[in-house]
């Protein structure tokens, strides 16, 4: 009995206590900021902040929001970038499976060259 006791006390602590247990199974929010080359056209900006909201149809993205950095006025807020798209999955394989969709591939090979920088931040 002392046993079975130890070993629940294990798997409670696994599954309910955070930052136990394994981070694949956690939620995955996944943030993309993108600056834009001086030159690229307004038409190409513009066709891909339109096509962002196809990234929806992707089966495996749980919640999905985009646009301009807001207009608050904090010193500390990170204003420089022109466009960020936000994720959210239920997990690391839902995140992977994202990655490898068509949807996401082609809408990256479609627009790359109109992004001066890209950058990419994931946590769970």
């Amino acid at each position: 009995m002392k046993k079975l006791i130890f070993l629940l006390s294990i798997v409670f602590v696994i599954v309910f206590i955070p930052g136990c247990g394994t981070s694949n199974d956690k939620p995955l929010v996944h943030t993309v900021y993108f600056w834009f080359k001086k030159d690229a056209s307004i038409q190409d900006i513009n066709a891909f902040t339109s096509k962002t909201e196809d990234l929806r149809k992707i089966e495996s993205v749980g919640a999905l929001y985009y646009g301009q950095p807001a207009n608050t006025t904090r010193p500390i807020v990170e204003k420089s970038y022109h466009w960020a798209v936000v994720v959210h999955f239920k997990d690391l394989e839902a995140h992977n499976t994202y990655q490898a969709d068509s949807i996401h591939t082609k809408l990256i090979a479609q627009y790359k060259h109109i992004f001066e920088r890209v950058m990419v931040t994931d946590f769970q």
